[in-house]
């Protein structure tokens, strides 16, 4: 059977998905195609996420898609995402000919094939089975407008539309709207665990040689692609603040790479904090070995992100490696960390709030609790695998693997309420 995955995409955390999703897949009896952007297969992301696994599949690169200005990734949205998207895809189920289709990244695919088009017409007239993944959108956080709920239902309306066999999405609250919409997506809908490797065993000092940072301390990080989105400023203007009530070797590790507007600033208002050694930089994509060492060398994770109201996996990897967090204390991420006691949440917007909350997690070190760990259980690989893989495997007539459910996960966990949470929601949703 031919099963074919599109991603054009290669930032973030797209490869990711269609890491794990290939190797679920190249221990089933299947041919795996990979499609995706010439970007992408020229990317450094592409070669750290897939190079080791490119004899089990077969990649084909297509032309068509254009970079992002800031050259951080290509461009999937507007008139020019779309067309390419749409190209693409059809030229690739032409080519092909595949008997299941994998969108690990779906946001951007699910409004396009709301419409007739090319690309729904040849899923629907060759009986191709669909399955989408959803890492947001407007039914993902609640709603109190009536535009706001207006525009909710509208997009609910156009995932009613698509050729899906089955949508997966990360979001507890988004299965659970989605789901009370229409029977049929009801039963088209699954909560997908959002995967993170399992740490690698490291000590702090060998952690901290691998990334040739300072070992004599302790950190707090924050990992990934440095955004303005991500709060690194909020996160060095509190880190500053609160450096009068700090021990002399307690720093700030940025680990990733910096966008163009970041590392001016950095070079500018921030320079004396990294000439002083109070702040470091790591200036490189990580790779899974090293995101790996940086959490082992960190005491805490700080997530100041503004406005991010969905899944944050960097929360997920910290809580495999049993390393608190700080978050901001807004949607997935105030939930899951009050939930499942993953650290604390604050309003990290305010930076008395949040140098308060940077001292306290320098002056006590977070221990190992089971809830974290069961958390950190469901959102694991093989976990991930288990559950897109499971219609895959029926249709192979092939055991399916075992796996934890959401359900499982809420009965074994003591839950903290909080202003966006509904437990009776979200046991629905495995139920």
């Amino acid at each position: 059977m031919r099963v074919l995955v599109f991603e054009p995409n290669y930032v973030g955390h797209n490869l990711a998905y269609v890491r794990h999703l290939m190797h679920g897949l190249g221990k089933l009896n299947c041919d795996p195609h990979f499609v995706t952007s010439v970007q992408s297969r020229e990317s450094t992301e592409y070669q750290a996420q897939l190079g080791d696994l490119t004899d089990s599949f077969q990649t084909h690169a297509f032309e068509g898609f254009s970079s992002r200005a800031n050259r951080n990734g290509i461009r999937v949205n507007g008139f020019y995402g779309a067309r390419a998207i749409l190209h693409v895809l059809n030229e690739a189920i032409v080519r092909i000919k595949p008997h299941h289709l994998y969108i690990p990244f779906g946001n951007p695919v699910a409004n396009l094939l709301a419409y007739t088009n090319g690309v729904t017409n040849l899923i629907r007239r060759n009986n191709i089975e669909t399955e989408i993944i959803l890492l947001f959108g407007r039914y993902s956080i609640p709603q109190s407008s009536f535009l706001g709920r207006w525009k909710r239902h509208f997009s609910l309306s156009l995932l009613h539309r698509g050729p899906w066999f089955r949508i997966h999405h990360i979001l507890p609250f988004a299965v659970s709207t989605i789901q009370s919409f229409d029977p049929q997506l009801a039963a088209k809908t699954r909560l997908l665990p959002d995967p993170v490797t399992a740490p690698a065993p490291m000590s702090h000092q060998g952690a901290c040689q691998k990334l040739g940072i300072p070992a004599d301390g302790k950190y707090i990080s924050l990992l990934g692609v440095l955004e303005e989105r991500k709060g690194i400023y909020q996160l060095l203007t509190a880190f500053e603040r609160a450096l009068p009530e700090l021990a002399a070797r307690d720093r700030l590790l940025l680990a990733g790479r910096p966008c163009p507007q970041v590392a001016l600033r950095l070079g500018t208002s921030w320079s004396h904090l990294l000439q002083s050694g109070r702040v470091v930089l790591i200036d490189r994509y990580l790779d899974n070995e090293e995101m790996d060492a940086a959490l082992r060398a960190s005491a805490t994770i700080a997530t100041p992100y503004p406005r991010h109201q969905y899944s944050a996996s960097i929360v997920i990897r910290a809580a495999a490696s049993q390393v608190p967090v700080i978050a901001n204390s807004i949607g997935w991420m105030r939930d899951v960390v009050q939930r499942h006691q993953l650290g604390k949440s604050c309003e990290t917007n305010n930076p008395e709030v949040f140098s308060q909350a940077i001292i306290e997690s320098f002056r006590h070190s977070g221990k190992p609790n089971p809830s974290a760990q069961r958390f950190a259980e469901f959102h694991s690989v093989p976990n991930f695998v288990a559950h897109i893989t499971d219609r895959l495997s029926r249709r192979l007539k092939e055991p399916s693997l075992p796996s934890m459910s959401w359900q499982a996960l809420l009965e074994s966990t003591e839950i903290v309420p909080s202003p966006q949470h509904c437990p009776e929601k979200e046991k629905a949703v495995a139920a």
